[in-house]
């Protein structure tokens, strides 16, 4: 197996043989493919940014929001009318005597 700096040594003299046009334009190509590169990355860290939040039910509630509306309108619904019944059941009779009274 050849090491890295063998396998550089051969490299070496095809890019001393280049003119110095030969290397600038090489030299531009792999810019412009680095370049590339860090776009496509940094379009992926974007897109990931897309999949908040990562909840299910938090996506789901955040892309309806019209039926998010409608679930809890109809839970605070529930719960108020919940707590009325259970005030009812609370409350004095109004045709019972008043115990509290002599």
């Amino acid at each position: 197996m050849e090491t890295q700096n063998e396998q550089r040594a051969r490299k070496e003299p095809q890019l001393r043989a280049q003119t110095l046009e030969e290397q600038v334009a090489d030299l531009r190509l792999r810019l412009q493919m680095q370049r590339e590169l860090i776009s496509l990355k940094l379009t992926r860290r974007s897109k990931r940014r897309l999949r908040y939040p990562r909840s299910t039910v938090m996506r789901f509630l955040v892309r309806h929001p019209t039926m998010t509306l409608n679930l809890l309108t109809r839970a605070v619904t529930l719960l108020l009318s919940s707590r009325a019944v259970r005030r009812r059941d609370k409350a004095p009779d109004a045709g019972a005597p008043d115990q509290g009274k002599s």
